[in-house]
């Protein structure tokens, strides 16, 4: 299978296919669940518009119910009234509103408009260097810090918006989620290349627009999205606070297969032999029951990791699920705000926290990959 799996890459390369390869097969975007809408000034408002709340529906984070199995949730009021992070050019970049459109599977039979008590929900379109745009979208608590996150294969961030606004609600920190080429509202055609375009410019928006320092940047992948994640996080123009991987993998070819030992030249990101270039923390999470990306993944990386922060494999979990398995949900949040936490300490204690930081070079290796002549 390796052998099989590699040679049709390495022709499809020959032949300058390979993209298109991967376009049809490593890649799956849903049909849209969400809009952006231009957001009109508050005089224009109308009451008619909904608003979305994003709530706890097992109830296991309410208040009422038993305080010592629950996470302190503070009024989160107070925040949302402080000088929020704005453009620092809106004409380039202005403010739309994020809409939840009617979807018969989840049974929502109208649009709502997705606004949160916890946060400000601002989306924006990216504009990259082939004129073509990505969506995203900025949830604000007024946070110092901020989660880059790159979603999973078969879904956009319209199926994801719930998760993004607990993770400001229980961490106190502000997310920032892009969208890949060709999924949802984002312009273009998806491949591993251009995921990785699309991370890059969703960086240089936080650092340019918005105006977070790099350290203060935690870079969080799922699933697939832990590619180009890993893929930012070792490249030293970009350095990062620290990364976060859930269900993440070694590499796109050992997925499906987990005999291979040298990282073909043509496999998709290939985050084994990256990952070891990382300097910053690294916190690494993923199911022991993942039926789809062995843990064994996570295993692979976290040895190959110079800075691991730690490796978590909750029981009983699979791909998805630990944000909202009974059992480790607040595990979940409870180590990532101290993931959080740890490096605002570090932002805090260390003068040259970005040196430090800063992924070392690609050149102390012989490990040569397709990336390098079309990335770097």
């Amino acid at each position: 299978m390796q052998h099989f799996v590699t040679g049709i890459f390495q022709s499809f390369s020959m032949c300058g296919l390979r993209n298109k390869l991967v376009h049809m097969l490593a890649f799956r975007p849903p049909q849209a669940t969400y809009e952006l809408r231009l957001r009109e000034q508050k005089k224009q408002r109308v009451n008619k518009k909904q608003r979305y709340y994003s709530f706890d529906d097992s109830g296991y984070f309410n208040l009422q119910n038993n305080s010592e199995q629950q996470l302190t949730l503070t009024n989160d009021q107070q925040y949302l009234h402080r000088r929020r992070k704005t453009v620092r050019n809106p004409e380039l970049y202005p403010e739309y509103d994020f809409i939840k459109i009617p979807n018969k599977k989840i049974h929502l039979d109208e649009e709502i408009v997705v606004r949160s008590d916890t946060c400000k929900v601002t989306s924006y379109f990216l504009n990259q260097n082939n004129n073509q745009q990505i969506a995203s979208v900025h949830l604000d608590r007024n946070s110092d810090y901020v989660i880059l996150f790159s979603h999973g294969n078969a879904c956009d961030l319209g199926t994801m918006i719930d998760k993004l606004i607990k993770l400001v609600s229980y961490t106190k920190t502000n997310v920032f989620a892009y969208e890949y080429s060709g999924y949802g509202q984002s312009e273009g055609k998806i491949n591993d290349l251009s995921i990785i375009r699309n991370i890059q410019v969703a960086y240089n928006f936080l650092i340019h627009q918005l105006g977070y320092k790099p350290t203060q940047i935690i870079v969080y992948g799922y699933s697939i999205g832990s590619g180009p994640s890993v893929t930012l996080s070792s490249n030293p123009q970009f350095p990062i606070g620290g990364l976060i991987i859930e269900s993440g993998f070694s590499s796109g070819l050992r997925v499906i297969s987990n005999k291979i030992e040298d990282t073909p030249y043509y496999d998709i990101f290939p985050n084994i032999d990256r990952i070891q270039f990382i300097r910053c923390p690294i916190f690494i999470m993923h199911g022991a029951n993942d039926k789809i990306i062995s843990d064994d993944h996570a295993k692979q990386l976290a040895q190959k990791s110079s800075n691991l922060y730690e490796l978590w494999i909750p029981d009983n979990v699979g791909h998805s699920g630990i944000d909202t398995d009974i059992q480790y949900r607040k595990s979940y949040f409870q180590k990532l705000k101290e993931f959080i936490d740890y490096i605002a300490l570090q932002n805090d204690n260390i003068p040259d926290l970005i040196n430090k930081n800063t992924a070392k070079s690609h050149e102390v290796t012989q490990c040569k990959h397709y990336y390098q002549t079309k990335l770097f």
